[in-house]
Order: C-alpha cells, then structure tokens, then sequence
C-alpha cells in the first residue's frame, strides 16, 4: 500500500525488511517483472511475490501496510 515503508524504494533499500526471503516478480500495471534488478522501485499497489523457507516468509507479516493475499494455483 501506499503507506508501506517499501513503497517508493529501491529493492536494494527494501532488503533490510526482507532478509531472509528473495523476492522474485513484480506484477504492476504494465507487466510483470520476473528476477528484478536490486535497482528497481517498489510502487505502491505493486503486487511481489517471494520465496523462502515458509519460517522466514512469516517475517513479511511485520511490514507496515502490506496486504497478502492466497497464491491461485
């Protein structure tokens, strides 16, 4: 969201929030982008997606104003 300290931050930036966990695509409005580089932006309403020992994504439950939601498949 809008109000989530990643918003607006590098991934590089961001990785202090997510240690332990890779992030590996970013869905936006114009496309998705698989492996990004650590240079890329996070947008607010940009949807990530992660991998990681199932322990360490629990970690992701401590960041401000970010939504999950159920993986489809």
């Amino acid at each position: 969201g809008p109000l989530s300290p990643l918003a607006h931050q590098t991934i590089e930036q961001g990785k202090s929030f997510f240690r332990h966990e890779q992030l590996i695509a970013i869905e936006r409005h114009n496309g998705l982008f698989s492996f990004p580089s650590l240079d890329t932006v996070i947008l607010p309403g940009d949807r990530l997606t992660f991998a990681g020992d199932a322990n360490a994504i629990v970690e992701l439950y401590d960041i401000p104003d970010l939504r999950f939601v159920a993986d489809p498949h």
